[in-house]
Protein backbone atom coordinates (compact mmCIF):
# COMPACT_ATOMS: atom_id res chain seq x y z
CA UNK A 1 0.00 0.00 0.00
CA UNK A 2 1.46 3.68 -1.09
CA UNK A 3 1.52 6.61 1.16
CA UNK A 4 -1.12 9.31 0.26
CA UNK A 5 0.80 12.31 -1.46
CA UNK A 6 1.13 15.19 0.59
CA UNK A 7 -0.38 17.70 -1.45
CA UNK A 8 -3.88 17.55 -0.69
CA UNK A 9 -4.92 18.63 -4.20
CA UNK A 10 -3.02 15.53 -5.75
CA UNK A 11 -4.76 13.12 -3.38
CA UNK A 12 -8.14 11.19 -5.17
CA UNK A 13 -10.36 12.85 -2.58
CA UNK A 14 -11.95 15.52 -5.26
CA UNK A 15 -11.25 14.01 -8.82
CA UNK A 16 -13.25 16.56 -10.52
CA UNK A 17 -12.58 19.78 -9.06
CA UNK A 18 -12.18 22.27 -12.09
CA UNK A 19 -11.89 25.42 -9.64
CA UNK A 20 -9.41 28.29 -10.58
CA UNK A 21 -7.62 28.03 -7.11
CA UNK A 22 -6.74 24.70 -6.23
CA UNK A 23 -8.11 22.83 -9.57
CA UNK A 24 -5.22 20.60 -10.10
CA UNK A 25 -5.96 20.41 -13.64
CA UNK A 26 -6.94 23.62 -14.18
CA UNK A 27 -4.38 24.78 -16.72
CA UNK A 28 -5.33 28.68 -16.63
CA UNK A 29 -5.44 28.43 -12.66
CA UNK A 30 -3.30 29.18 -9.49
CA UNK A 31 -3.40 25.38 -8.62
CA UNK A 32 -2.40 26.23 -5.20
CA UNK A 33 -1.07 23.36 -2.74
CA UNK A 34 -1.71 22.44 0.46
CA UNK A 35 0.42 20.31 3.25
CA UNK A 36 -0.24 19.74 6.52
CA UNK A 37 1.65 19.91 9.30
CA UNK A 38 1.67 17.37 12.05
CA UNK A 39 -0.54 20.47 14.06
CA UNK A 40 -2.84 20.61 11.18
CA UNK A 41 -1.50 23.77 10.24
CA UNK A 42 -1.90 24.08 6.64
CA UNK A 43 1.22 25.24 4.55
CA UNK A 44 1.51 26.67 0.80
CA UNK A 45 3.42 28.81 -1.42
CA UNK A 46 2.08 30.78 -4.19
CA UNK A 47 4.00 32.60 -7.06
CA UNK A 48 1.95 34.86 -8.41
CA UNK A 49 1.86 35.50 -12.36
CA UNK A 50 2.69 39.23 -13.87
CA UNK A 51 -0.70 39.18 -15.29
CA UNK A 52 -2.03 39.43 -11.41
CA UNK A 53 -0.88 42.78 -10.87
CA UNK A 54 -2.40 45.48 -9.29
CA UNK A 55 -0.84 48.76 -8.39
CA UNK A 56 3.03 48.57 -10.09
CA UNK A 57 4.77 45.95 -8.13
CA UNK A 58 1.78 44.32 -6.12
CA UNK A 59 -0.66 41.68 -6.51
CA UNK A 60 -3.96 42.90 -7.38
CA UNK A 61 -6.15 42.83 -3.64
CA UNK A 62 -8.86 41.11 -5.11
CA UNK A 63 -6.60 38.14 -6.93
CA UNK A 64 -4.82 37.92 -3.50
CA UNK A 65 -7.77 36.27 -1.73
CA UNK A 66 -8.22 33.48 -4.20
CA UNK A 67 -5.20 31.16 -3.14
CA UNK A 68 -6.12 32.02 0.62
CA UNK A 69 -10.05 31.07 0.14
CA UNK A 70 -8.77 27.58 -1.40
CA UNK A 71 -6.26 27.38 1.22
CA UNK A 72 -8.01 27.64 3.97
CA UNK A 73 -11.13 25.42 2.14
CA UNK A 74 -8.91 22.29 1.68
CA UNK A 75 -7.10 22.75 5.60
CA UNK A 76 -11.26 22.68 6.39
CA UNK A 77 -11.49 19.43 4.17
CA UNK A 78 -8.62 17.65 6.50
CA UNK A 79 -10.36 18.97 9.23
CA UNK A 80 -13.70 17.50 8.42
CA UNK A 81 -12.21 14.34 7.09
CA UNK A 82 -10.18 13.73 10.13
CA UNK A 83 -13.07 14.09 12.26
CA UNK A 84 -14.94 12.02 10.24
CA UNK A 85 -12.85 9.23 10.91
CA UNK A 86 -12.65 9.64 14.66
CA UNK A 87 -16.07 9.74 14.69
CA UNK A 88 -16.46 6.30 12.41
CA UNK A 89 -18.21 8.07 9.48
CA UNK A 90 -16.52 7.52 5.90
CA UNK A 91 -14.07 10.50 5.17
CA UNK A 92 -14.25 9.57 1.42
CA UNK A 93 -17.99 11.54 0.52
CA UNK A 94 -16.51 14.38 2.72
CA UNK A 95 -15.38 18.23 0.60
CA UNK A 96 -15.89 21.47 1.90
CA UNK A 97 -17.37 25.19 0.25
CA UNK A 98 -16.91 28.69 1.11
CA UNK A 99 -19.57 30.03 3.56
CA UNK A 100 -18.18 33.14 4.01
CA UNK A 101 -14.96 35.27 4.54
CA UNK A 102 -12.73 38.44 5.21
CA UNK A 103 -9.82 39.68 3.68
CA UNK A 104 -7.81 42.37 5.49
CA UNK A 105 -4.78 43.84 3.23
CA UNK A 106 -2.02 45.06 5.54
CA UNK A 107 0.82 45.73 3.11
CA UNK A 108 1.27 45.36 -0.64
CA UNK A 109 1.60 41.42 -1.81
CA UNK A 110 4.55 41.58 -4.59
CA UNK A 111 3.92 40.75 -7.32
CA UNK A 112 7.74 38.73 -7.05
CA UNK A 113 6.83 35.69 -5.18
CA UNK A 114 7.27 33.60 -3.38
CA UNK A 115 4.32 34.54 -1.23
CA UNK A 116 3.50 32.06 1.90
CA UNK A 117 0.11 30.95 3.07
CA UNK A 118 -0.11 29.40 6.56
CA UNK A 119 -3.87 28.28 7.30
CA UNK A 120 -5.29 26.99 10.79
CA UNK A 121 -8.49 25.95 11.96
CA UNK A 122 -9.27 27.70 14.99
CA UNK A 123 -12.79 25.88 15.80
CA UNK A 124 -14.97 23.00 14.33
CA UNK A 125 -18.61 23.89 15.10
CA UNK A 126 -20.85 21.42 13.15
CA UNK A 127 -20.65 21.57 9.85
CA UNK A 128 -18.25 25.02 10.16
CA UNK A 129 -14.96 25.41 10.39
CA UNK A 130 -13.38 28.82 11.19
CA UNK A 131 -10.37 29.40 9.13
CA UNK A 132 -7.91 31.69 9.61
CA UNK A 133 -5.24 32.78 6.98
CA UNK A 134 -1.73 34.47 6.97
CA UNK A 135 -0.01 35.93 3.44
CA UNK A 136 3.56 37.00 3.69
CA UNK A 137 6.31 37.53 1.84
CA UNK A 138 10.36 37.82 3.62
CA UNK A 139 9.02 37.29 6.99
CA UNK A 140 6.16 40.26 6.38
CA UNK A 141 2.44 39.52 6.37
CA UNK A 142 0.51 41.34 3.52
CA UNK A 143 -2.94 39.79 3.94
CA UNK A 144 -4.92 37.85 6.37
CA UNK A 145 -7.95 36.25 6.14
CA UNK A 146 -10.99 35.02 8.11
CA UNK A 147 -13.37 32.45 6.77
CA UNK A 148 -16.32 29.90 7.15
CA UNK A 149 -16.55 26.64 5.42
CA UNK A 150 -19.11 23.64 5.48
CA UNK A 151 -18.50 20.26 5.49
CA UNK A 152 -20.50 19.57 2.38
CA UNK A 153 -20.93 15.91 0.31
CA UNK A 154 -17.93 15.89 -2.69
CA UNK A 155 -20.68 15.17 -5.18
CA UNK A 156 -21.20 18.95 -5.29
CA UNK A 157 -18.20 18.81 -7.03
CA UNK A 158 -19.25 16.83 -9.85
CA UNK A 159 -17.57 13.47 -8.52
Amino acid sequence: MSAEPDVLQHRDWLDHNPCFGCGPTNDHGIQIETTIDAEGVGHATWMPEGYFQGPPGAVNGGLVAVPMDCHGNWTAINAFRARAVEQGRDPSVIAGVTGTYTVRLSAPTPIEGPIELRAEVTELDGRKAHVTVAASHDGTVTATFTGVFFEVDQSVYGG
